[in-house]
Protein backbone atom coordinates (compact mmCIF):
# COMPACT_ATOMS: atom_id res chain seq x y z
CA UNK A 1 0.00 0.00 0.00
CA UNK A 2 1.67 3.61 -1.13
CA UNK A 3 3.12 5.06 2.12
CA UNK A 4 1.18 8.38 1.22
CA UNK A 5 -1.95 6.66 1.88
CA UNK A 6 -1.24 4.74 5.01
CA UNK A 7 -0.24 8.59 6.45
CA UNK A 8 -3.24 10.17 5.14
CA UNK A 9 -5.27 6.91 6.78
CA UNK A 10 -3.40 7.26 10.36
CA UNK A 11 -4.42 11.18 10.16
CA UNK A 12 -7.60 10.65 9.47
CA UNK A 13 -8.92 8.07 12.08
CA UNK A 14 -6.69 9.97 14.60
CA UNK A 15 -8.56 13.56 13.88
CA UNK A 16 -11.92 12.19 12.73
CA UNK A 17 -12.44 8.33 13.76
CA UNK A 18 -12.82 7.54 10.35
CA UNK A 19 -11.52 4.96 8.24
CA UNK A 20 -9.55 5.59 4.71
CA UNK A 21 -10.56 2.74 1.57
CA UNK A 22 -8.19 1.92 -0.96
CA UNK A 23 -9.39 1.32 -4.34
CA UNK A 24 -9.33 -3.04 -3.55
CA UNK A 25 -10.81 -2.01 0.19
CA UNK A 26 -13.62 -0.50 -1.70
CA UNK A 27 -14.03 -3.39 -4.19
CA UNK A 28 -13.61 -5.77 -1.21
CA UNK A 29 -16.36 -4.18 0.60
CA UNK A 30 -18.84 -4.19 -2.30
CA UNK A 31 -18.11 -8.16 -2.98
CA UNK A 32 -18.80 -8.70 0.83
CA UNK A 33 -21.42 -6.58 1.00
CA UNK A 34 -23.53 -8.35 -1.76
CA UNK A 35 -22.09 -11.89 -1.29
CA UNK A 36 -19.94 -12.29 -4.72
CA UNK A 37 -18.14 -15.60 -3.80
CA UNK A 38 -20.22 -16.60 -0.74
CA UNK A 39 -23.26 -18.34 -3.12
CA UNK A 40 -25.31 -16.84 -0.58
CA UNK A 41 -27.60 -14.03 -1.68
CA UNK A 42 -27.07 -10.28 -0.56
CA UNK A 43 -28.54 -8.45 1.84
CA UNK A 44 -30.91 -6.38 0.15
CA UNK A 45 -34.37 -5.73 2.02
CA UNK A 46 -37.23 -5.65 -0.37
CA UNK A 47 -39.63 -2.41 -0.33
CA UNK A 48 -42.57 -3.92 -0.54
CA UNK A 49 -43.45 -2.18 -4.02
CA UNK A 50 -43.39 -4.91 -5.97
CA UNK A 51 -42.22 -3.56 -9.77
CA UNK A 52 -39.93 -1.55 -8.38
CA UNK A 53 -38.07 -4.65 -6.30
CA UNK A 54 -38.12 -6.42 -9.26
CA UNK A 55 -35.96 -4.36 -11.03
CA UNK A 56 -33.67 -3.91 -8.72
CA UNK A 57 -34.06 -6.39 -6.28
CA UNK A 58 -34.37 -4.48 -3.08
CA UNK A 59 -32.14 -1.89 -1.36
CA UNK A 60 -28.92 -1.78 1.04
CA UNK A 61 -29.52 -0.92 4.71
CA UNK A 62 -29.08 2.84 5.01
CA UNK A 63 -29.83 3.55 1.66
CA UNK A 64 -32.50 6.63 1.65
CA UNK A 65 -35.36 6.46 0.17
CA UNK A 66 -37.93 9.17 -0.91
CA UNK A 67 -41.43 8.40 -2.20
CA UNK A 68 -42.71 11.79 -3.21
CA UNK A 69 -46.86 12.78 -4.39
CA UNK A 70 -48.66 15.87 -3.85
CA UNK A 71 -51.06 16.26 -1.11
CA UNK A 72 -53.93 14.03 -1.27
CA UNK A 73 -52.15 11.84 -4.39
CA UNK A 74 -51.61 8.49 -1.94
CA UNK A 75 -48.49 9.20 -0.30
CA UNK A 76 -49.65 7.10 3.08
CA UNK A 77 -51.59 4.77 1.39
CA UNK A 78 -48.44 3.62 -1.13
CA UNK A 79 -47.01 3.87 2.68
CA UNK A 80 -49.38 1.50 4.29
CA UNK A 81 -49.07 -0.78 0.95
CA UNK A 82 -45.60 -1.14 0.63
CA UNK A 83 -45.22 -1.92 4.65
CA UNK A 84 -48.19 -4.28 4.43
CA UNK A 85 -46.13 -6.42 1.50
CA UNK A 86 -43.15 -6.20 2.74
CA UNK A 87 -44.46 -7.83 5.84
CA UNK A 88 -45.86 -10.47 3.72
CA UNK A 89 -42.78 -11.37 2.50
CA UNK A 90 -41.37 -12.05 6.07
CA UNK A 91 -39.75 -8.60 6.15
CA UNK A 92 -39.28 -6.93 9.91
CA UNK A 93 -41.04 -3.88 8.87
CA UNK A 94 -42.00 -0.29 10.95
CA UNK A 95 -44.04 2.71 10.00
CA UNK A 96 -43.29 5.64 11.92
CA UNK A 97 -46.48 8.08 11.23
CA UNK A 98 -46.07 11.68 11.92
CA UNK A 99 -48.70 13.08 10.35
CA UNK A 100 -51.99 10.10 11.06
CA UNK A 101 -52.49 8.38 14.30
CA UNK A 102 -53.96 5.30 15.10
CA UNK A 103 -57.25 5.54 14.37
CA UNK A 104 -56.59 6.74 10.88
CA UNK A 105 -54.35 4.03 10.16
CA UNK A 106 -56.12 1.37 12.30
CA UNK A 107 -59.13 2.01 10.03
CA UNK A 108 -57.04 1.83 7.17
CA UNK A 109 -55.76 -1.79 8.57
CA UNK A 110 -59.37 -2.67 9.33
CA UNK A 111 -60.89 -2.22 6.32
CA UNK A 112 -57.99 -4.01 4.37
CA UNK A 113 -58.37 -7.54 6.51
CA UNK A 114 -62.44 -7.22 6.38
CA UNK A 115 -63.18 -5.59 2.90
CA UNK A 116 -66.03 -3.14 5.10
CA UNK A 117 -65.38 0.23 3.71
CA UNK A 118 -63.74 3.01 5.65
CA UNK A 119 -66.20 4.97 5.86
CA UNK A 120 -69.08 2.40 7.17
CA UNK A 121 -66.36 2.00 10.30
CA UNK A 122 -66.30 5.60 11.04
CA UNK A 123 -69.29 6.44 10.12
CA UNK A 124 -70.86 3.56 12.47
CA UNK A 125 -73.28 1.77 10.02
CA UNK A 126 -72.52 -1.40 10.18
CA UNK A 127 -74.43 -4.36 9.48
CA UNK A 128 -74.25 -7.68 11.24
CA UNK A 129 -72.01 -9.27 8.91
CA UNK A 130 -70.21 -6.62 8.72
CA UNK A 131 -69.54 -6.73 12.07
CA UNK A 132 -68.15 -10.42 11.98
CA UNK A 133 -65.84 -9.84 9.55
CA UNK A 134 -64.27 -6.97 11.45
CA UNK A 135 -64.04 -9.32 14.80
CA UNK A 136 -62.32 -11.62 12.58
CA UNK A 137 -60.09 -8.88 11.02
CA UNK A 138 -59.30 -7.58 14.47
CA UNK A 139 -58.34 -11.48 15.78
CA UNK A 140 -55.67 -11.91 12.46
CA UNK A 141 -54.89 -8.46 13.31
CA UNK A 142 -53.40 -9.40 16.45
CA UNK A 143 -51.44 -12.65 15.12
CA UNK A 144 -49.20 -10.43 12.75
CA UNK A 145 -46.38 -9.28 14.18
CA UNK A 146 -45.30 -6.47 11.63
CA UNK A 147 -45.78 -3.99 10.52
CA UNK A 148 -44.60 -2.32 13.79
CA UNK A 149 -46.31 1.08 14.56
CA UNK A 150 -45.28 4.45 15.96
CA UNK A 151 -47.03 7.65 16.22
CA UNK A 152 -44.63 10.54 17.32
CA UNK A 153 -47.78 13.04 15.65
CA UNK A 154 -46.68 16.61 15.41
CA UNK A 155 -42.79 15.58 17.18
CA UNK A 156 -39.92 17.56 16.75
CA UNK A 157 -36.78 15.50 15.05
CA UNK A 158 -35.34 14.04 18.53
CA UNK A 159 -38.26 12.52 19.16
CA UNK A 160 -38.66 10.53 15.86
CA UNK A 161 -34.84 9.46 16.02
CA UNK A 162 -35.63 8.08 19.78
CA UNK A 163 -38.27 5.79 17.85
CA UNK A 164 -35.92 4.80 14.79
CA UNK A 165 -33.30 3.75 17.57
CA UNK A 166 -35.95 1.69 19.72
CA UNK A 167 -37.07 -0.16 16.02
CA UNK A 168 -33.67 -0.46 15.65
CA UNK A 169 -33.21 -1.99 18.54
CA UNK A 170 -35.87 -4.11 17.91
CA UNK A 171 -34.32 -5.48 14.15
CA UNK A 172 -36.51 -3.81 12.51
CA UNK A 173 -35.10 -3.81 8.62
CA UNK A 174 -37.37 -1.59 7.06
CA UNK A 175 -39.16 2.03 8.03
CA UNK A 176 -41.64 3.61 6.08
CA UNK A 177 -41.75 7.28 7.85
CA UNK A 178 -44.59 9.28 6.99
CA UNK A 179 -43.76 12.29 6.10
CA UNK A 180 -40.79 14.47 5.92
CA UNK A 181 -42.03 17.95 6.02
CA UNK A 182 -44.06 17.28 8.84
CA UNK A 183 -41.45 16.86 11.19
CA UNK A 184 -39.86 20.45 12.86
CA UNK A 185 -36.28 20.49 14.59
CA UNK A 186 -33.38 23.09 14.39
CA UNK A 187 -33.45 27.04 13.42
CA UNK A 188 -32.63 27.16 10.19
CA UNK A 189 -34.25 27.86 6.94
CA UNK A 190 -36.93 25.57 6.01
CA UNK A 191 -35.00 23.89 2.99
CA UNK A 192 -31.97 23.34 4.99
CA UNK A 193 -34.28 22.16 8.03
CA UNK A 194 -35.86 19.39 5.99
CA UNK A 195 -32.51 18.08 4.23
CA UNK A 196 -30.79 18.23 7.44
CA UNK A 197 -33.91 15.81 8.92
CA UNK A 198 -33.43 13.50 6.20
CA UNK A 199 -29.88 13.38 6.76
CA UNK A 200 -30.28 12.55 10.59
CA UNK A 201 -33.04 10.13 9.92
CA UNK A 202 -30.62 8.50 7.20
CA UNK A 203 -27.41 7.63 9.91
CA UNK A 204 -29.62 6.36 12.43
CA UNK A 205 -31.00 3.91 10.13
CA UNK A 206 -27.18 3.14 8.73
CA UNK A 207 -25.73 2.99 11.67
CA UNK A 208 -28.82 0.60 12.71
CA UNK A 209 -29.18 -1.83 9.35
CA UNK A 210 -32.42 -0.04 8.19
CA UNK A 211 -33.82 0.57 4.92
CA UNK A 212 -35.83 4.44 5.40
CA UNK A 213 -38.18 4.73 2.87
CA UNK A 214 -38.71 8.69 3.87
CA UNK A 215 -42.34 10.16 2.67
CA UNK A 216 -42.05 13.63 1.07
CA UNK A 217 -44.46 16.13 -0.75
CA UNK A 218 -43.60 17.85 -4.27
CA UNK A 219 -44.81 21.06 -4.56
CA UNK A 220 -47.92 22.81 -5.92
CA UNK A 221 -48.59 24.20 -9.59
CA UNK A 222 -47.24 21.31 -11.83
CA UNK A 223 -49.09 19.50 -14.82
CA UNK A 224 -51.66 17.27 -13.73
CA UNK A 225 -50.71 15.45 -17.33
CA UNK A 226 -47.42 15.17 -16.96
CA UNK A 227 -46.14 12.97 -15.00
CA UNK A 228 -43.92 15.32 -12.22
CA UNK A 229 -39.88 15.19 -11.61
CA UNK A 230 -37.45 15.21 -8.82
CA UNK A 231 -36.96 18.72 -8.86
CA UNK A 232 -40.57 18.96 -8.17
CA UNK A 233 -39.89 18.07 -4.30
CA UNK A 234 -40.52 20.67 -1.82
CA UNK A 235 -38.67 22.13 0.35
CA UNK A 236 -36.14 19.87 -0.96
CA UNK A 237 -32.46 21.37 -0.08
CA UNK A 238 -30.47 18.27 -1.53
CA UNK A 239 -32.83 15.56 -1.37
CA UNK A 240 -32.95 14.95 -4.91
CA UNK A 241 -28.81 14.24 -4.78
CA UNK A 242 -28.87 12.63 -1.31
CA UNK A 243 -31.75 10.04 -1.60
CA UNK A 244 -30.41 7.18 -3.64
CA UNK A 245 -34.01 6.10 -5.07
CA UNK A 246 -36.80 8.83 -5.81
CA UNK A 247 -40.07 7.05 -6.75
CA UNK A 248 -42.73 9.63 -7.66
CA UNK A 249 -46.69 9.47 -7.46
CA UNK A 250 -49.50 11.72 -9.24
CA UNK A 251 -52.78 11.15 -11.10
CA UNK A 252 -53.57 12.56 -14.20
CA UNK A 253 -56.84 14.02 -15.64
CA UNK A 254 -57.54 11.56 -17.87
CA UNK A 255 -57.66 8.44 -15.35
CA UNK A 256 -58.34 10.46 -12.15
CA UNK A 257 -59.17 7.05 -10.71
CA UNK A 258 -55.57 5.17 -11.17
CA UNK A 259 -52.55 6.28 -8.97
CA UNK A 260 -49.08 6.36 -11.27
CA UNK A 261 -46.05 5.09 -9.78
CA UNK A 262 -42.46 5.52 -11.79
CA UNK A 263 -38.96 5.46 -10.38
CA UNK A 264 -37.89 9.38 -10.80
CA UNK A 265 -34.24 8.33 -9.64
CA UNK A 266 -32.60 5.35 -9.20
CA UNK A 267 -28.63 4.48 -8.36
CA UNK A 268 -29.34 1.24 -9.14
CA UNK A 269 -30.98 0.95 -12.36
CA UNK A 270 -34.43 0.54 -13.13
CA UNK A 271 -35.48 4.01 -14.37
CA UNK A 272 -37.89 2.77 -16.38
CA UNK A 273 -39.99 1.41 -14.05
CA UNK A 274 -43.67 1.94 -13.68
CA UNK A 275 -46.63 0.78 -11.74
CA UNK A 276 -50.28 1.83 -11.28
CA UNK A 277 -52.58 0.99 -8.55
CA UNK A 278 -56.14 1.73 -7.73
CA UNK A 279 -58.58 1.66 -4.87
CA UNK A 280 -60.05 -1.21 -4.04
CA UNK A 281 -64.28 -1.37 -2.53
CA UNK A 282 -62.62 -1.14 0.80
CA UNK A 283 -60.34 2.07 -0.17
CA UNK A 284 -57.36 0.15 -0.31
CA UNK A 285 -54.50 0.59 -3.03
CA UNK A 286 -54.11 -2.96 -5.30
CA UNK A 287 -52.04 -3.23 -7.65
CA UNK A 288 -53.41 -3.30 -11.75
CA UNK A 289 -50.66 -3.00 -14.05
CA UNK A 290 -46.83 -3.33 -14.29
CA UNK A 291 -44.60 -2.45 -16.56
CA UNK A 292 -41.16 -2.06 -17.09
CA UNK A 293 -41.09 -1.04 -20.89
CA UNK A 294 -40.16 2.61 -22.40
CA UNK A 295 -39.84 5.51 -20.46
CA UNK A 296 -43.02 7.53 -20.58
Amino acid sequence: MPTLLVDVRRAVIRVFNMKLYSLADSAQEALETFSVFTGEKPDLVPLGIRAVDEAIGGMYPGTGVIIAAATGIGKSSIALHGALRAAEEGVPVGIVSIEDGPDVIGVRLLSWKSGVPTLDIRRGTLDPDQLQRLDKARVALEAMEYPVMAYPVGRPIEDVEDVLRAMGEAGIRLVYIDYLQKIRGGNQDRRNEVAGNFTRMQRICYDRGMVPVIISQLSRGFDPDRPPSIHMLKESGDLENEARLIILLWRDTKEPDKLQLKVGKSTFGGERVRAEYVRNKAGFLVEVKEEFGEEF
